[in-house]
């Protein structure tokens, strides 16, 4: 399987050492470089600086180390700032023109002394970016004597003997798309061996938010709001139960799509098992389809009727899914309604059948009607979420001992 590692991409780029020959934010990518490091450019605008350098192809970028230099005496007075780091594929108008990946702010201790290094671990760990830089503001009257970066990008390591990987199918509406703002990736300990086939048709480390639509060739499952979802919490839980497989997860969801709309042969239908068994193909060898998380139900509550036909609708999905993939015992984990009841007048209805309904065999049901919902109001918050991918793990652990 892909194994996320650091790796130092080289020197410091940008020395901000007098004297600054360029003009504009612009001009740090226009081939006028700073004298003494020929690969990187720089630029001063009173108490603010920006360095930065672009490559040939994107880079991810996992996380950046800034140096500040007060040994003129220029921060001596313990002056607080804060270092931006912006990436772009293209070159920016101006300092904050690209896509922030992550910040942090420093203070300069003392006069003549190399400044403390401030490490920014928050990063944007999918997108790739040609184009990078920083944007440094300090309080001090006189700004900036002299700044240097470090930039470390995530690489995908390749070993000989790759590991196959459990793959996970997620499918529902915007909980399961991701709608809770996103936590703090280092959250998830083990994600190092979660992949995730995203909507552009590649496999690539899996981060929040799982949808991210960006080239997708799925346009069906391009959702407005995307964030924090289900699948994450859940792979990385249940990946450090496994001793020979890592995880892919490949979520196929779409927000505020009642059950009728995942009938075989629909749109959304079609698309999900036709990403699934591209994720196969494009998994290491011996991979295998191990489950299903399905977390779905609040737009067939507007009726009785509806909220009354979903458990024989879900049965019939699970049997069409399993067939369509030729897994008669395709294990299945379902979310069931959070603990909105006054949604609509079919949600207390819908959300007993689904603790209590007959279930399909291998499968099993897990409750949300427990955890704190925002003001949407259907709609988990991120607290939630994280919980509920750890209840899914443990019932999938459940289905799937041979494998453990």
């Amino acid at each position: 399987m892909e194994q996320i590692i650091d790796r130092n991409i080289g020197v410091h780029f940008g020395d901000m050492d007098a004297p600054f020959p360029f003009a504009g934010v612009a001009s740090m990518f226009d081939g006028n470089l700073v004298a003494n490091n020929p690969n990187f450019g720089a630029y001063k605008a009173g108490t603010n600086a920006y360095i930065g350098t672009e490559f040939a192809a994107g880079k991810i970028f996992s996380r950046a180390i800034y140096y500040g230099w007060n040994d003129r005496g220029i921060l001596d007075d313990g002056s607080a700032g804060t270092v931006y780091i912006y990436g772009k594929n293209g070159v920016p108008e101006n300092g904050t023109d690209g896509v922030l990946i992550g910040q942090a702010s420093f203070t300069e201790p003392s006069p003549l002394a190399y400044g403390s290094p401030l490490t920014i671990n928050s990063m944007d760990t999918v997108n790739a970016y040609t184009h990078i830089w920083a944007y440094v503001t300090t309080a001090a009257a006189t700004g900036i004597c002299g700044a240097e970066l470090e930039m470390y990008e995530f690489t995908i390591a390749v070993e000989q003997h790759v590991s196959p990987a459990a793959i996970f199918i997620g499918a529902g509406q915007s909980n399961m798309v991701g709608a809770a703002p996103v936590p703090d990736q280092s959250i998830y300990a083990s994600r190092a061996r979660v992949a995730m086939f995203a909507l552009d048709g590649t496999v690539k480390p899996a981060a929040d938010p799982i949808m991210d639509a960006t080239g997708s060739l799925w346009p069906q499952f391009n959702n407005a709001a995307i964030g924090c979802g289900t699948m994450l919490p859940f792979a990385n839980s249940i990946v450090g139960q496994f001793k020979n497989f890592d995880a892919l997860i490949v979520n196929s969801s779409k927000g505020s799509t009642s059950i009728d709309l995942w009938a075989k042969g629909s749109e959304l239908y079609d698309g999900m098992i036709a990403r699934t068994k591209a994720a196969l193909y494009s998994a290491p060898y011996g991979s295998f389809i191990a489950g299903m998380v399905w977390q779905q139900g609040e737009s067939d509550t507007f009726t009785e009727v509806s909220s009354g036909a979903w458990v024989d609708k879900f049965h019939a999905l699970v049997a069409n899914v399993r067939g369509d993939l030729n897994i008669p015992e395709l294990p299945v984990v379902f979310v069931g309604l959070g603990p909105y009841d006054a949604f609509s007048p079919g949600w207390p209805q819908l959300r007993f059948s689904q603790q209590f309904m007959r279930l399909p065999a291998n499968c099993l049901y897990v409750k949300s009607f427990d955890l704190a919902n925002d003001a949407s109001p259907d709609w988990l918050v991120t607290n939630s979420v994280l919980t509920i991918g750890e209840r899914v793990s443990k019932a999938m652990l459940q289905l799937l001992p041979e494998i453990v």
